[in-house]
């Protein structure tokens, strides 16, 4: 039985992504102690395909920080008319959309 679950294990962590799953079980919506945490500033909230970023930050409040600041630059330190997402763990391509693992604010 130990071999079992030895081979299980095994071929998770060779075709699976065990980091991934074990951040979905313990940080399902926000960011695990060993994940990339990116923030993306939108100086329009109703056009969102005009981005700043993704910018790479150490933690949630890196982003909270680095949003506010692009929103002081943008003349709007309030978010009135722009917003801001966090995004943790490595982006990777979907079609030509990145995908994350989470989102968060």
């Amino acid at each position: 039985m130990p071999f079992v679950i030895f081979v299980a294990l095994a071929i998770w962590f060779l075709f699976g992504t065990p980091s991934k799953t074990v951040a979905n079980w313990f940080w399902e919506y926000e960011a695990a102690p060993w994940e990339a945490v990116y923030a993306i500033y939108y100086p329009d909230r109703q056009d969102l395909s005009k981005q700043i970023g993704p910018h790479q930050t150490d933690d949630a409040d890196g982003c909270l920080n680095w949003s506010r600041l692009q929103a002081r630059r943008h003349d709007d330190p309030g978010f009135r008319r722009g917003d801001f997402m966090c995004y943790a763990g490595e982006p990777y391509d979907f079609n030509g959309f990145s995908v994350y693992r989470t989102k968060f604010r």
